[in-house]
C-alpha cells in the first residue's frame, strides 16, 4: 500500500499534465493559421531567406544591438527543418507555452503544501498561465518568441531550485545559473532572474521550520549565479555599440531625471494592474495614465509589507515583480516602437500565477471559506479562456489585427501605416491610401506611410503623383532617405521606359543618375553603379561611365549576372 500510492500520484500527475497540454493546444491552435505579421515578422522572414549563417556567425557577439543566439537558432531551425512555414513556426510557438504551463505545474507543486495540493492550486497555476490573456501576443506573434523562450529557461531554473540536490551538492547550483544564462541570450528579461533565483536558495523550498542559511552557505550559493551573470554582460556588451541598451544609454536620455522617475513609477503600476486585469488587450500601447504611479506606489509598500510578514508565495511575486523591471526600463528610456507591451508581461506572469493562487488560497483559508476558492478560479479560468481565444482570431488575420489596434490608438502613424498595408493586400487600395494619408499626417518624420502612399499611385500608374509624394519629404537628395530614393528610382526607370520623346528621355535619364549616385553613396551596392554606368553610357559619357562599370566590377561577388558585362563595358568605354 505505501509503495501504491506514491504511483497512484504519479499517474494522477500526468493526467493533470496532459490535461494542462489540452488546455494550451485547445487555446491557441487558431494561431497555427496565422498570417507573417506585417511589424517584424516579414522582416525576420527576409533576413533568413537572404542569410546562411554558421553557429559561430551567430554566437559572435557584436552583429547588432541585441545579442540573443539562442533565439536565432530557433529561427535558423525554423529555416532550416521547417522551410519558413508559418505553420510550425506559429505551432513552435505554442509548443513552448505549453512547455511552460507545465513547468509552472511542476514549481508549483513543489512549494506548496498538502492542503494547497489537495484542492489541486498547481494545477490550478498552471492552467491560469496557459490562459491568461496577457499572453497572447507573445505567442501569436512569431518575432514574440523571445519572451516565451526566455520564460522557458526561467522555469527551468526556478524548477531545478525546488529540487532538494543542490542542497547537499552545491555544484548543481550551476544548472539554474547556466539555464538563466541561455535564457538571457533569448532575452535580456532573463537575467534579471539571477537575483530572485540566489534569494530563491534559501526562501522558496515549502518549509514549517524555516532557517536561514550562515554566512559560507550564502557565498557558495552565490558563485554559480555570479559566474554566469558575469560571463552574461561579458558577451553582451562585446563588440557592442558604446553604451547600446545599457546604464549609461539611461544617463545620458534627454528627458529630466523626476520625469524618468514618474516614467519608471506609472510604468511599473501600469503592468502589475495588466496582471491583475489585462482588459483592454493592445497591440500598441502608445499612452496610460499618471495615475499609475500612485498604484505603484501602494504596490510596493504592501509588497514589502507581506515579504516582512510571510514568505514563499509573497517570494514569489516580489521575483514576478523583479521581472517586470527591464520592461520599465524600456518605457523610461524608450527602445522600442511602443513605450510598453504586453508581451513583456509574459515571464513575469509565470511567477505571478504561482504566488496569485497561493496567495488567495491563503486570504480564504484565514476566513474558513477555502471551499469555494474552486469555483472561483475555475470562473477566473472560464473567463480568461472566452476572452484568450477570441484574442487568437483576432491575431489571425493582419487585418482584423491592426483594425482593432488603430481604433484603440488612432493616433499611432505605425499602425496606421500597418492596417493600409492589410487594406492593399485585400485590393482596398481606397481605403489603404486613406490610412497611408492619415499616418503620413500624424507623424512628418515616419516615412513608412509615405512611401507606401507612393507605392500605390505608382501601382495605379499614376507616376506624377507618385513623385509628387516622395519628394514633399526632402528639399535635396542628399538629405533624402535611402528608401525613398529607391522608390523614386523606379517611378523614374518606368518613365524612361515609357518617354515619348528624346528630350523627356534625357532629362528622365539625368535624373535616374543623379538619384542611383546618392543610392550609391548611401549603400554602396555594386548593381546601382552598374545601372549609373548603363546610363552614363546612354548619355555618351563614356569616361564616367568607365569608373561606375569598374567599380560595380570590382564589387559585385562572383556568380552575378552583371559582373562580367560590367568588364567588357569597362574596358569598352576606355577604348572609346
Amino acid at each position: 500500500m505505501e509503495t501504491a500510492v506514491p504511483g497512484n500520484i504519479r499517474i494522477k500527475s500526468i493526467y493533470k499534465i496532459l490535461f494542462i497540454c489540452f488546455v494550451a493546444i485547445g487555446l491557441y491552435y487558431p494561431s497555427i493559421f496565422s498570417q507573417f505579421n506585417s511589424i517584424d515578422d516579414v522582416r525576420l522572414i527576409s533576413y533568413l531567406e537572404d542569410t546562411d549563417s554558421t553557429l559561430v556567425q551567430i554566437f559572435r557577439p557584436g552583429l547588432g544591438h541585441y545579442y540573443r543566439p539562442v533565439i536565432w537558432l530557433t529561427f535558423f531551425f525554423d529555416k532550416y527543418v521547417w522551410g519558413l512555414e508559418p505553420s510550425f513556426m506559429h505551432l513552435e510557438n505554442v509548443l513552448i507555452h505549453l512547455f511552460n504551463s507545465v513547468l509552472i505545474y511542476l514549481i508549483a507543486n513543489r512549494i506548496t503544501g498538502v492542503d494547497e495540493k489537495r484542492i489541486e492550486l498547481p494545477l490550478f497555476a498552471a492552467l491560469l498561465f496557459a490562459v491568461h490573456p496577457i499572453n497572447t501576443e507573445a505567442v501569436c506573434w512569431i518575432d514574440g518568441r523571445t519572451d516565451p523562450l526566455a520564460a522557458f529557461f526561467v522555469l527551468v531554473a526556478a524548477y531545478s531550485l525546488t529540487l532538494p540536490g543542490w542542497r547537499e551538492n552545491k555544484a548543481l547550483l550551476l544548472i539554474p545559473a547556466g539555464s538563466i544564462f541561455l535564457g538571457g541570450l533569448s532575452k535580456e528579461v532573463a537575467f534579471f532572474f539571477f537575483p530572485v533565483a540566489y534569494l530563491a536558495t534559501f526562501d522558496w523550498v515549502h518549509s514549517k521550520e524555516y532557517k536561514f542559511p550562515s554566512a559560507s552557505e550564502l557565498i557558495r550559493n552565490c558563485i554559480p549565479f555570479s559566474f554566469f551573470a558575469v560571463l552574461y554582460l561579458y558577451l553582451r556588451q562585446a563588440g557592442l555599440p558604446a553604451g547600446d541598451l545599457s546604464v549609461s544609454i539611461l544617463l545620458t536620455h534627454k528627458t529630466s531625471y523626476y520625469q524618468m522617475f514618474v516614467t519608471a513609477l506609472k510604468t511599473f503600476g501600469f503592468y502589475v494592474k495588466k496582471l491583475f486585469l489585462p482588459l483592454p488587450l493592445n497591440f500598441a500601447i502608445v499612452s496610460y495614465s499618471d495615475r499609475y504611479a500612485w498604484f505603484c506606489i501602494a504596490v510596493i509598500v504592501l509588497l514589502c509589507w507581506f515579504i516582512w510578514k510571510k514568505r514563499g508565495y509573497y517570494s514569489a511575486l516580489a521575483g514576478a515583480f523583479f521581472l517586470i523591471i527591464p520592461a520599465v526600463l524600456v518605457a523610461v528610456r524608450p527602445m522600442a516602437w511602443t513605450p510598453v507591451a504586453e508581451r513583456y508581461l509574459y515571464a513575469p506572469a509565470s511567477l505571478f500565477t504561482i504566488a496569485l493562487i497561493g496567495i488567495i488560497f491563503q486570504l480564504f483559508k484565514t476566513k474558513n471559506l477555502e471551499r469555494f476558492l474552486p469555483l472561483l478560479l475555475v470562473a477566473i479560468i472560464i473567463i480568461s479562456s472566452i476572452i484568450t481565444v477570441k484574442r487568437n482570431l483576432v491575431w489571425q488575420d493582419n487585418y482584423l489585427l491592426f483594425s482593432d489596434t488603430v481604433a484603440q490608438s488612432p493616433d499611432f502613424a505605425r499602425v496606421r501605416n500597418e492596417l493600409g498595408i492589410a487594406l492593399a493586400l485585400r485590393g482596398e487600395k481606397k481605403e489603404a491610401s486613406r490610412q497611408f494619408e492619415q499616418g503620413k499626417h500624424l507623424d512628418k518624420n515616419y516615412l513608412l506611410p509615405i512611401i507606401n502612399l507612393a507605392n500605390i499611385k505608382f501601382r495605379e500608374g499614376d507616376n506624377a503623383e507618385a513623385i509628387k509624394i516622395l519628394k514633399k519629404t526632402y528639399k535635396e537628395k542628399k538629405s533624402a532617405d535611402a528608401q525613398i530614393l529607391k522608390l523614386l528610382a523606379r517611378v523614374n526607370e518606368r518613365n524612361l521606359a515609357t518617354a515619348t520623346n528624346n528630350s523627356e528621355c534625357k532629362k528622365v535619364a539625368l535624373d535616374l543618375i543623379d538619384t542611383y549616385q546618392y543610392i550609391y553613396a548611401m549603400e554602396k551596392e555594386p548593381y546601382v553603379a552598374y545601372r549609373v554606368g548603363q546610363l552614363l553610357l546612354l548619355e555618351g559619357e563614356n569616361s564616367k561611365a568607365a569608373h561606375f562599370f569598374e567599380v560595380a566590377y570590382k564589387g559585385a561577388p562572383d556568380g552575378e549576372f552583371y559582373k562580367s558585362a560590367a568588364k567588357k563595358l569597362a574596358d569598352k568605354c576606355r577604348n572609346k
